[in-house]
């Protein structure tokens, strides 16, 4: 949109499109905390109206999945290298970040992390392989770095893991030799 706005300035001013104006909305639109009773509701100059399914499903295709990640990234940041506590400085807010998580999870959201499980000998059905990369000390393939995590809606599938696997090191031309001899 932007390159398109740019490109009208090249142009004589009787040539020019106009945009069309959108009237800014009196009150901004918000959302109810769905309660025990009913769905959530979409809130607008003081009415309540359910939201439809259509926007509940489009917000979990596009915006859920880019949340999660956002909430798993700023996670991995907060704890320590090899475990699940946070590293002192951020010991406040991560409470904070957990509270966020466990709501997602209370909703049915899972953010899964793939690190460290091996694959199974049938491949990764449910990962996108960015890379497989040569480790030395490993017998099976395995997931050696999570870039995004996959993120779950109860059964359905948001969000596909996109991982680094862990390839057993194939011996070198030397040791093929020994092992002949």
């Amino acid at each position: 949109m932007l390159k398109g706005l740019l490109s009208q300035v090249t142009f004589p001013p009787e040539f020019r499109i106009t945009l069309p104006t959108v009237p800014a909305p009196t009150k901004p639109l918000g959302f109810s905390r769905r309660s025990q009773d009913g769905p959530a509701m979409a809130v607008g100059d003081g009415v309540a109206a359910p939201l439809s399914s259509d926007i509940v499903h489009g917000f979990m295709e596009s915006v859920l999945p880019d949340l999660c990640t956002g909430l798993w990234r700023l996670r991995r940041r907060m704890l320590s290298p090899g475990t699940d506590e946070p590293v002192e400085e951020m010991k406040k807010p991560f409470r904070h970040l957990e509270s966020v998580w466990q709501t997602l999870a209370e909703a049915g959201v899972e953010i899964r992390d793939h690190t460290d499980e091996d694959v199974p000998e049938y491949g990764s059905l449910s990962l996108s392989v960015i890379a497989y990369q040569p480790v030395p000390g490993i017998t099976r393939e395995r997931v050696i770095e999570t870039i995004k995590p996959s993120v779950y809606m109860g059964d359905r599938l948001l969000q596909m893991g996109q991982v680094i696997i862990g390839t057993p090191e194939k011996p070198s031309g030397d040791a093929v030799e020994r092992e002949r001899t």
